[in-house]
């Protein structure tokens, strides 16, 4: 502020000097602080102004020009104190009080302000009670929970799945027969079901049956013509009969002869006699030669007969196939013929649709492929043979084993109505992983489609009594999209907690009930932590178990805030009420928090009962979504094991592996907390003599 008061004398000196160079005196009667040129400029007339300057060069100096243009004012009897810039009139007194005097007083009035509220002191700390009592009120109250093994809670691991219905097979019927449709089933259209073996189409069965006689007359001649080779073979056998007869006479009259003296019979006639014999063993060879083809003539008939045969049942087959039959119970899908429409064969005329057994397309992530392979398989036989063992070992990453699968359709539109069937994970829908999702594709078989349970609002309904039960679909069908829950056997041990156990990095406090928590004197830790700037964090070199020990003392005595907040109450801060008022130490256990890591999640905990509704029980908050929920846990090692507990209140910043905490007795150790309380009794007699 001085020195705009400086400026300000040093504008007014200028003016002055200003007044005293132009040799003018101010009017009389004018304000001495206003402007000492405003009575001349009143009583002079104006005079126009005229421009005697001429354009400044380009490379001109301006002072120069003022002074030129000063002295041709001068020279033209122009005042140059008229071309002096005009200043407003000033009041110095008011121009001071705003300037100065309420600033200051501003300055002072704040200052009156601080020293009249003054500053709040907190209040001293109350000394702190060492006591079993004390300490354990000093320990952080935390919620616990117990924790439940997954046998324990009646239900198996549940993974849930999407999936889509499939047909189980579709057969597309062709024609086997070239020829014209004569006639068509009125069950032979898309959406009718028909069952196995009804005609769906016949083909002109004409020139079928036409072959078919031409061939039973050609078998019928065959039939005669191994009549006739088979009479010829009886008349050659005769005729072989006879010729034996006839050579074994004259064979008998050649040793007849041949017996007798020289003189009784002649050399001619001996040979003669030889001479009937040898024709007769010719005509013995002849009718055997006949007898040997007429066996190879009557093979060759056998064989034409044979052949006439299957030619014969051919014909007939192809007549049969004159009918397109269903070759199962199901559904016509299309049909791509229609009445008096020619057919060349293998032309497809039907698609029918399997109907006794429907499969379910879905696909796994390979964390959930790991707990369906990680399964109690069953107990092999002892007295398996090497062999046996050795012939499954190929084909043992090929399989899945046999899971029990429960599948869900939600009816759109129906809130609360749900139709469920039974089904087996029956394997891999091909190999490999999906290249886009990288998923594992698996298939889901319904034995019986039509086997089905409706479920209204959690409640299963007795289909029998109920005749609206059956309005919704009662059997899959291609295309629907539907829930599915695979029932595991996991071979591990798994547990199931609340979704406020699990920490971030797959970490869970588990608390450990441990009275010798109780054993650490505060006193002496809150006088060696007293210099230190956190007393919540271990300092530098000091070993956890004394940080823990500081942060009781610290828990142990009423905060700052606590004070202040009494202080505005009204109350004196040295009657602060008692902390422990109201404390019972029967109703607490004392213990350790126990930091466990490498929990795995492995799914949501989800019953049978919140499976069969079509909502979760639950409804989640909108602050917290996983608020209420469980989940089904691996834990490393088994180290959580079944009835230990978990905490799930929130604590701040836990440092160290192990944290004393005091937890409620009736869910720790209800039969316990009787006795904590009568040991407290007479600790809290001491206490209240200390105090």
């Amino acid at each position: 502020m001085t020195d705009e008061l400086t400026s300000k004398a040093t504008v007014l000196m200028s003016i002055e000097s200003t007044e005293q160079t132009t040799g003018t005196e101010p009017a009389p009667g004018t304000e001495p602080a206003g402007n000492p040129y405003a009575e001349e400029q009143r009583t002079r007339s104006p005079k126009p102004q005229r421009s005697t300057h001429s354009p400044a060069p380009g490379n001109g100096d301006g002072s120069d020009q003022t002074a030129a243009g000063t002295a041709a004012d001068e020279t033209a009897g122009v005042d140059p104190t008229e071309q002096l810039p005009v200043h407003p009139s000033r009041d110095l007194p008011k121009w001071l009080l705003l300037n100065v005097a309420v600033p200051v007083l501003l300055l002072l009035a704040a200052g009156g302000l601080v020293w009249y509220l003054g500053s709040v002191e907190s209040a001293a700390r109350p000394p702190i009670d060492d006591t079993p009592v004390g300490r354990l009120f000093a320990l952080p109250a935390v919620d616990v929970v117990p924790v439940r093994s997954l046998a324990s809670t009646g239900e198996k691991l549940h993974l849930t799945a999407d999936g889509t219905v499939v047909p189980y097979r579709e057969a597309s019927l062709a024609t086997e027969v070239a020829g014209r449709i004569v006639e068509k089933s009125p069950l032979c259209e898309a959406g009718k079901y028909v069952t196995k073996g009804h005609v769906l189409m016949k083909i002109d069965p004409t020139d079928y049956a036409l072959q078919v006689e031409q061939l039973q007359r050609e078998q019928q001649q065959a039939y005669e013509s191994l009549g006739e080779v088979d009479q010829e073979m009886i008349n050659t056998n005769r005729s072989m009969e006879l010729a034996r007869a006839d050579i074994e006479l004259l064979q008998r009259e050649v040793a007849r002869r041949d017996a007798l003296p020289d003189q009784f019979a002649s050399q001619g006639e001996l040979d003669q006699a030889r001479r009937a014999v040898l024709t007769a063993e010719q005509q013995l060879v002849l009718y055997q030669n006949q007898l040997e083809l007429a066996r190879k003539k009557r093979t060759r008939l056998e064989s034409s007969e044979r052949l006439a045969a299957l030619q014969l049942e051919a014909a007939k087959i192809n007549l049969q196939r004159t009918e397109i039959v269903a070759p199962m119970d199901g559904v016509i899908v299309s049909e791509q013929a229609e009445l008096n429409t020619f057919v060349s064969r293998g032309s497809p005329v039907v698609t029918i649709e399997d109907t006794s057994k429907v499969e379910v397309a879905s696909k796994l992530r390979v964390d959930q492929l790991y707990w369906v392979l990680n399964q109690k398989g069953a107990e092999r036989d002892p007295a398996s043979s090497a062999s046996e063992l050795a012939a499954e070992l190929p084909k043992r990453g090929y399989e899945l084993p046999p899971t029990s699968v429960m599948v869900r359709y939600l009816v759109s539109g129906r809130e609360g109505l749900i139709y469920q069937w039974r089904g087996k994970l029956s394997g891999y829908d091909g190999i490999g992983l999906d290249e886009q999702t990288r998923t594992v594709p698996v298939r889901i078989v319904v034995e019986n489609p039509r086997a089905f349970e409706v479920i209204r609002d959690g409640k299963t309904v007795d289909i029998e009594n109920t005749p609206t039960a059956t309005a919704g679909p009662t059997t899959l069908v291609r295309g629907m999209f539907v829930s599915l829950r695979l029932e595991l056997d996991p071979a591990v041990e798994l547990v199931v907690l609340p979704s406020e156990a699990l920490k971030p990095g797959n970490r869970v406090w588990q608390f450990v009930a441990d009275p010798s928590v109780l054993d650490h004197s505060l006193v002496p830790v809150e006088e060696a932590d007293e210099g230190a700037s956190d007393a919540g964090r271990p300092s530098e070199g000091e070993p956890a178990e004394q940080a823990g020990d500081s942060e009781l003392a610290d828990a142990a005595a009423p905060s700052d805030e606590s004070a202040a907040e009494a202080d505005q109450d009204g109350s004196p801060s040295t009657d602060l009420e008692d902390p422990m008022a109201g404390f019972e130490a029967g109703e607490w256990v004392a213990g350790e928090l126990q930091v466990l890591h490498g929990i795995r999640p492995v799914d949501e905990f989800v019953t049978t009962t919140e499976f069969n509704m079509a909502q979760d029980i639950a409804t989640p908050s909108e602050d917290d979504p996983d608020r209420g929920k469980a989940w089904i846990c691996e834990i490393a090692d088994s180290e959580l094991h079944d009835q230990a507990f978990v905490v799930v209140s929130p604590l701040g910043s836990i440092n160290t592996d192990a944290f004393p905490v005091r937890a409620p007795a009736k869910v720790v150790s209800p039969e316990s907390s009787d006795d904590q309380a009568d040991d407290a009794a007479p600790a809290t007699g001491s206490a209240g003599d200390d105090q």
